[in-house]
């Protein structure tokens, strides 16, 4: 997340500058990280019942719908813990500096 927080810079001053407030921009940044923590989670999930389904041949493994469920949601979650600072500093960038950026 801090990557893409420096990869968009210029696109952040674009915002900022057009009347994006740092509400809107933090706003912006945790929905994007919870995303990714959340297909992310999606995409484990399946992988790992499949593998679950695999091992199961050979040794009794145990996924239940709640553990799928609450695996996706611990992902989002993570996901936008790990967005926050990335997310507050992006917010913070002054318009001037941010187009500035190379």
């Amino acid at each position: 997340m801090f990557t893409s927080g420096l990869e968009k810079t210029k696109g952040i001053g674009i915002m900022k500058a057009l009347g994006a407030t740092e509400k809107e921009v933090l706003e912006l940044f945790l929905i994007k990280s919870a995303l990714f923590g959340f297909f992310g989670g999606v995409i484990g999930a399946a992988i790992g019942t499949g593998a679950s389904v695999i091992i199961g041949s050979f040794a009794t493994t145990l996924v239940t719908p709640q553990l799928v469920i609450i695996a996706i949601i611990l992902s989002a979650i993570i996901g936008i813990i790990s967005g926050i600072m990335p997310a507050r500093s992006a917010s913070k960038l002054r318009p001037v500096e941010a187009l500035r950026y190379e």
